[in-house]
């Protein structure tokens, strides 16, 4: 198949947004993640795949600690901030704090999880981070939902 095809695929699935962080030596460092998913409950597993090559990737790898921080339905900017800004000044001016393992965990967020890195996969231009919850925390919200070439607020279906 080809790339185009199978991203156009892709486009269609609904996923959630996060930004994953990490510390560079004493910086903070992150990137927007849609990416993520839960891998088992008993150990508390979840996945990221990054981008190889990437500073957050290298960050990861090197501290093997992350922050998995789920974004809310009125944080798309915070989402392109970490998309499309660079690196050096992704903090800037952003409410954050030092996560009890020591990555940076975003202010105002509908959930968040401090994870170590139990396994890393490459696979394709990505790596697949098996991450080890130890610990997070929510808040009440809704997420960020991204699919087809943009944000969206999910409503709540009656039926």
């Amino acid at each position: 198949m080809e790339s185009d095809q199978f991203r156009g695929i892709m486009r269609q699935l609904a996923a959630g947004v996060t930004v994953v962080t990490s510390r560079d030596g004493t910086e903070p460092v992150g990137m927007t993640v849609s990416a993520f998913t839960s891998v088992a409950v008993d150990p508390p597993l979840i996945l990221v795949c990054l981008t190889i090559g990437g500073s957050t990737t290298k960050a990861v790898s090197a501290t093997n600690k992350f922050t998995v921080n789920i974004l809310a339905d009125n944080q798309a900017a915070l989402s392109n901030r970490f998309a499309f800004i660079e690196q050096d000044e992704r903090f800037d001016g952003l409410d954050w704090t030092w996560s009890d393992i020591g990555t940076p965990r975003l202010s105002g967020l509908l959930a968040h999880l401090d994870c170590e890195v139990a396994d890393a996969v490459v696979a394709g231009d990505h790596v697949v981070f098996i991450g080890a919850v130890v610990g997070g925390d929510r808040s009440e919200g809704r997420p960020l939902v991204y699919t087809n070439g943009g944000y969206h607020r999910p409503e709540p279906i009656q039926g």
